[in-house]
């Protein structure tokens, strides 16, 4: 990312990250300071946990290792339960996440969007996996227009091995990009321009995402921080709201 933003020398940006948007493009933004006139966050952040402690480490590590075969439902029902982010929280329960993603190989991509996007039934939502698991999920009469344009991306299973790795490359505990992270946080710490966290407010994996940029960035001071519903992929859910808000914040911070 930072190559392409180089070489195509965009400057006098603003950047909007949610989830693995933000995961990334925060940190092109903290290589790239000088090329981002403001920034916009939601339902994402930027993981720093040096302190995680040991015995949650070894319980995650122990768990991902574990031969518990997870499905979607019971790997949802326990997503439910993350009560946003903060030191420890959720650490144990979003591996679940992660542990699911990697040892599904046929990740039901397009009807974990649908979840998350539509009114839907459990049952459709079986009789949809069911017609898949079965090998007629191109003629599904459970298939929703939402599903097939998520699962658009991927003609077969071979090509899901991104969204099933990239979970567990989220840095919950210490790893490998700690040195980066804690380099990123120092560049975000005296970052002055203008900072917003927009975010949906009832997204279990992500509430309280805003709580420790409110803390350490001086740009988020009097920025009108909300949140405006619509769940995990709200930028989808309440496009058209989340447009105005952002249109307003790069209107009123020229």
């Amino acid at each position: 990312m930072n190559q392409w933003l180089v070489q195509n020398d965009f400057t006098k940006l603003t950047f909007f990250g949610q989830d693995w948007g933000g995961l990334i493009g925060l940190r092109m933004v903290a290589d790239n300071g000088d090329r981002f006139d403001r920034v916009a966050i939601g339902n994402t952040g930027l993981p720093y946990n040096p302190d995680v402690s040991e015995s949650i480490i070894a319980k995650v590590k122990a768990f991902r290792a574990s031969p518990l075969k997870l499905n979607l439902f019971s790997m949802q029902k326990q997503i439910s339960k993350m009560k946003g982010i903060g030191k420890d929280s959720g650490v144990d329960l979003f591996a679940y996440w992660q542990k699911y993603t990697w040892e599904t190989p046929d990740l039901p991509a397009g009807i974990i969007a649908s979840s998350m996007m539509e009114q839907r039934s459990k049952l459709s939502i079986v009789l949809e996996l069911f017609m898949g698991h079965i090998g007629l999920r191109n003629i599904s009469p459970f298939r929703t227009q939402l599903t097939k344009a998520y699962e658009a991306p991927f003609p077969t299973p071979a090509y899901k091995m991104g969204p099933r790795a990239m979970p567990s490359q989220v840095p919950t505990i210490p790893d490998q990009s700690l040195e980066a992270q804690k380099k990123a946080w120092a560049f975000f710490a005296k970052f002055k321009k203008p900072f917003l966290c927009v975010g949906a407010g009832n997204d279990p994996v992500t509430d309280g995402f805003e709580k420790v940029w409110l803390a350490k960035v001086p740009g988020t001071k009097d920025q009108p921080h909300t949140n405006i519903g619509g769940g995990h992929f709200f930028q989808w859910a309440k496009a058209e709201k989340l447009a105005e808000i952002l249109a307003d914040f790069i209107k009123a911070n020229q």
